[in-house]
């Protein structure tokens, strides 16, 4: 993601990881669910190798991804959250929307108003084109990147997993 922004940064180790993935069966020809990301690395770690990262992995009929993806599931898989209306498309970190980059998707929380983190994302929806009545997988990751201690989560607005 770095040289997608015009950074030179790296990330030394991804730490801290928490996944949940399930199968799932669409019952019309978009699936999509709204989501934030928030971390305590804003701001003071933009741009650095601090940069955690999480992505929802879609895998299945149709798709085909750069990323790995279940047995089953031979197409590989395509991140689905992504910054809007970003070319390329770029992954949705600390470093991606802040203060500066993508700041019409940020805001900042400095006085820990409703929540105990520094800043967080607008709402975000993640979307894709299935196929009806087929079956798709799903993987949710988020990590620490290059450290195990300042948290980031992602939240998901409940009942917002819909196939239309």
């Amino acid at each position: 993601m770095p040289p997608l922004i015009g950074q030179t940064f790296g990330v030394s180790s991804v730490n801290d990881v928490c996944i949940v993935e399930f199968d799932f069966v669409a019952s019309g020809n978009c699936i999509s669910f709204n989501y934030v990301f928030g971390s305590d690395e804003y701001l003071e770690w933009v741009n650095s190798s601090y940069n955690d990262i999480f992505a929802f992995f879609l895998s299945g009929p149709g798709i085909i991804g750069p990323y790995g993806s279940p047995v089953g599931f031979p197409g590989g898989a395509i991140n689905i959250a992504q910054v809007p209306n970003s070319n390329p498309q770029l992954p949705i970190t600390v470093s991606s929307v802040n203060d500066i980059t993508n700041s019409e998707y940020y805001i900042d929380n400095i006085n820990n108003n409703g929540v105990c983190i520094d800043g967080f994302t607008t709402i975000f929806t993640a979307s894709s084109d299935v196929q009806p009545g087929e079956t798709y997988h799903i993987k949710l990751a988020i990590a620490d990147g290059s450290d195990q201690a300042l948290e980031s989560f992602v939240a998901l607005e409940k009942g917002s997993f819909i196939s239309n």
